[in-house]
């Protein structure tokens, strides 16, 4: 299997169709990611924790891959995940760049830079115009 289709695999079945087996059989015991909600990498317990409570927020998940950019056993990629918010029905995109290291066919690292400010935008967690307000040196914005 390649690089990519170990990827593709990965969110279609994790994300898309949240199936939390596929850390067993996608995922090294020991991987990690950066980037999530986290300050410091988490493991593949704490990564599906960590999407239990996205899928709190949204689903009828699709990824779609913008492009891939593959370098031994590192791949890069954008993506993006359209989705359905469930609290309103209203359809919602997250946006997001990964580096992730595959090792015998399954992920070891991931490092991701997800739009987290847009999400939290679009499901009404954070105002509009958060990024804007911020580099404005406004402290109190309200949702």
């Amino acid at each position: 299997m390649t690089n990519e289709q170990v990827i593709r695999d990965w969110f279609r079945r994790f994300w898309d169709e949240q199936d939390m087996s596929a850390v067993d059989d996608l995922a090294q015991p020991d991987a990690r990611a950066s980037g999530m909600a986290h300050a410091h990498a988490i493991n593949p317990e704490e990564i599906i924790a960590f999407a239990q409570v996205m899928f709190r927020h949204i689903g009828n998940l699709k990824t779609t891959f913008h492009q891939f950019v593959n370098q031994g056993e590192w791949i890069a990629f954008h993506f993006t995940i359209d989705a359905t918010h469930l609290e309103t029905g209203n359809p919602v995109s997250l946006d997001a760049q990964t580096m992730t290291h595959i090792v015998d066919g399954r992920i070891q690292t991931g490092i991701n830079h997800v739009d987290y400010i847009s999400f939290f935008q679009q499901i009404g967690l954070m105002p509009e115009q958060t990024l804007e307000n911020c580099l404005a040196g406004c402290r109190h914005a309200r949702v």
